[in-house]
């Protein structure tokens, strides 16, 4: 667990960018990992968690619910499929929401508010999930008026693309967010200090800090 080395990295590039570190939310992405070392986690104080698959998430909740580690904001950063809706609406936070429609169907059942983050696609030539920029607009007008969400910010991972480098990609996110008003989710393990740089709000952050997954 290299939670404090970690945070230590995090505190230092964000001096050298002139950042505030209070501005920084750092989420411990436990995919594939041991529900140990989620308590692990919280025992060194992390509180966010974010998880990729429904089926892991809905598991690893109940586990904390059985363990009495209060206080978990889990956050849910992976595709979304529609017949298991019903088990990502249990997150607090939802990073990856690229239809409009999946807004929708999560405004319909949401029980509580849910905070959400709505994933970009900056280059459709990676075929990656996400809005396009022509299409952003309109999708956060029509999701703004959605009563269950909370629209936070604009997601995204970086496109595999060999001639640019992550910081091309997250100026160009970075001036979406300023243009409508959003925080960002930028920045995971190999590119966290260049997301930071570039405005990052909340890093997802896995293997730097847990080790590679079992």
């Amino acid at each position: 667990m290299n939670l404090e080395p970690l945070r230590q990295e995090i505190a230092d590039t964000c001096q050298m960018a002139g950042r505030d570190l209070h501005e920084i939310s750092l989420i411990a992405v436990s995919k594939g990992q041991s529900f140990t070392a989620i308590v692990e986690a919280y025992r060194l104080g992390m509180r966010d968690f974010g998880e990729n698959y429904a089926a892991e998430l809905s598991m690893k909740q109940q586990l904390a619910r059985e363990n009495k580690l209060d206080g978990i904001k889990w956050h849910y950063l992976g595709a979304i499929q529609t017949n298991k809706i019903k088990l990502i609406a249990s997150a607090d936070v939802i990073h990856s929401i690229c239809q409009v429609r999946h807004a929708e169907l999560l405004d319909k059942i949401a029980t509580k508010n849910i905070d959400i983050f709505l994933q970009v696609n900056l280059n459709p030539d990676d075929h990656r999930q996400g809005f396009t920029q022509a299409d952003l607009a309109d999708a956060i007008k029509e999701i703004k008026a959605l009563p269950m969400l909370n629209l936070l910010g604009l997601m995204m991972v970086c496109p595999v693309v060999a001639s640019r480098k992550p910081a091309f990609w997250f100026e160009r996110l970075h001036a979406l967010g300023q243009l409508f008003g959003l925080d960002l989710s930028m920045g995971m393990s190999e590119d966290f200090r260049e997301a930071i740089a570039h405005g990052a709000s909340y890093l997802r952050i896995g293997s730097k800090l847990f080790g590679p997954r079992g």
